[in-house]
């Protein structure tokens, strides 16, 4: 499938309203669980909060095109256009800040008949007691859990733990929910009347993006927070503001937006601006790219160059589809089902866990031989080599069919079926898999756990990366442990050629 053109472009302006909202829980990263696909939208957007918890946020790289634009605003030539077009300090507003900064404990200045310009320095390497203390408060504010949330319903969320413990450290999160956490400084700047431009106060702010996506919709949100921490001379004006604007660039339509709530840029006040986003389709996938821009306004100064948070790439799709012939030999390979569309931030690898621990949904026969496997050298664990989901049919069925000869040709012991990894469901399967390797085992002969016939000549004591494991598990637990994966598949919109990991637990 062609990834579409970023071609589209919408725009929302907003100003910050005042509570910031939450994101879907970070569900089924590691363990989906059932999705029936006729149920209803609230329904299927619930997670359950204890699955949650079992997978940990991973990290994006920074995205160049951001820094390269936040760079621009601080610059000497920006701030000489933004003073350009202010008006000069009148001396009836001169006496008017200097009325508000004696208030807030700072010393006057003399601005009349001088220009004042502003703009936005990012800095996440930022630190200090102010940046510490907010971060606390968050920290003892943030739930641990979260109750899921459709992104079409506008409603107050807190900021969760996980997204507060990575704060300063760039975008983190999961496939369908993402957060960061950032500090700026905004600078004021006088320019005289000879043309030079000299400091006159400052404010430190941290600014919170958040965006999440629906596993059974074609919506997306985004969120972009900012809350003053700490200032100096003019940058602690009390009637400062914030206003932001939303741009989406790609396949994508603007679905609503909140309105201002406050809006004022002061301590103790975080404001927050939100917007819904509906997904677009080029050849049934949909790419976008969320940006806030945001400045902070002060009486008589122009803000320079607009901040930009640029959010990852969001995909939304309608072409996911599944047969149930994903691993080991499936209980009716012909099955097919009907999906819903979908959206996740494929940036964020997703990993599906199974357990050796026997118990309720856990496999441990089927995990032991995949973890065999992995030790052996073949891909697919955490920080190795990821698989990559195959889902055409006829492809698959041949990696099932190389791995695992029907009968006659081997004949299942009673209450197994054969397993296969890498899974038959993907490109690194029996057949499809690039370079070729050739077939390995676990098991000597009359083992309980991988019964394999010695006659079939299948080898043990194999290692690399290339090739293939066959085991023969119980059926049961093989075709759960496929029904397992095909949720997984599902809840975290893994498509062809997408990588995931796969984790073996106690």
């Amino acid at each position: 499938m062609k990834r579409p053109r970023l071609l589209r472009s919408t725009l929302a302006v907003l100003t910050i309203p005042t509570l910031l909202a939450g994101l879907l829980a970070p569900s089924a990263v590691a363990t989906p669980g059932a999705v029936p696909a006729a149920a209803p939208v609230a329904q299927l957007a619930a997670p359950a909060a204890a699955q949650a918890q079992r997978s940990q946020p991973q990290p994006l790289a920074a995205n160049p095109k951001e820094a390269a634009k936040a760079a621009a605003s601080c610059t000497t030539p920006a701030l000489h256009a933004a003073a350009a077009k202010a008006k000069p300090v009148t001396a009836a507003q001169n006496a008017e800040i200097n009325t508000k900064l004696a208030e807030a404990g700072e010393k006057p200045e003399n601005l009349e008949g001088m220009r004042l310009a502003s703009c936005i320095k990012v800095d996440d390497k930022a630190s200090g007691g102010a940046i510490d203390k907010a971060l606390a408060r968050l920290r003892s504010q943030a739930p641990k859990a979260r109750k899921s949330a459709h992104p079409k319903v506008q409603e107050e969320r807190p900021i969760p733990q996980w997204c507060v413990e990575h704060a300063l450290q760039g975008w983190w999160g999961y496939r369908r929910e993402l957060c960061r956490i950032g500090a700026a400084m905004v600078l004021i700047y006088v320019r005289t009347p000879n043309g030079q431009l000299v400091y006159m106060g400052s404010a430190q702010a941290l600014h919170y993006n958040f965006t999440y996506a629906s596993e059974v919709t074609d919506y997306f949100n985004n969120q972009f927070s900012v809350e003053r921490i700490t200032c100096q001379r003019l940058g602690c004006h009390p009637f400062s503001t914030v206003t932001a604007g939303a741009f989406c660039k790609g396949d994508c339509k603007l679905d609503y937006t909140t309105p201002l709530r406050p809006g004022r840029f002061i301590e103790g006040i975080r404001g927050t601006a939100d917007s819904g986003w509906r997904s677009l389709y080029t050849d049934g996938i949909g790419h976008s790219e969320i940006t806030w821009e945001w400045q902070v306004n002060y009486p008589g100064a122009v803000p320079s160059i607009p901040s930009p948070a640029i959010g990852p790439d969001t995909r939304c799709d309608g072409v996911f589809e599944d047969d149930g012939n994903v691993v080991g030999d499936p209980k009716d390979p012909a099955r097919r089902a009907p999906w819903l569309p979908g959206c996740v931030f494929p940036l964020i690898i997703p990993t599906v866990e199974y357990s050796k621990t026997p118990g309720f949904g856990e496999y441990p026969e089927f995990a032991k031989h995949v973890e065999a496997a992995q030790q052996s050298g073949l891909p697919g664990a955490p920080g190795k080599t990821p698989l990559t989901r195959l889902q055409n049919r006829a492809d698959r069925r041949r990696n099932g069919d190389r791995a695992c000869p029907q009968r006659p040709t081997w004949e299942r012991p009673p209450g197994k079926s054969c397993d296969e990894y890498p899974f038959r469901s993907t490109h690194q399967g029996a057949f499809t898999q690039t370079p070729q390797g050739s077939a390995r085992t676990f098991a000597p002969p009359n083992t309980s756990w991988c019964e394999m016939d010695p006659a079939w000549g299948i080898a043990t004591g194999v290692t690399g990366s290339t090739g293939w494991s066959s085991c023969m598990l119980d059926a049961g637990q093989n075709s759960d442990a496929g029904t397992k994966l095909g949720l997984f598949y599902f809840k975290n919109r893994v498509l062809d050629g997408d990588p995931f990991h796969v984790r073996i637990t106690q």
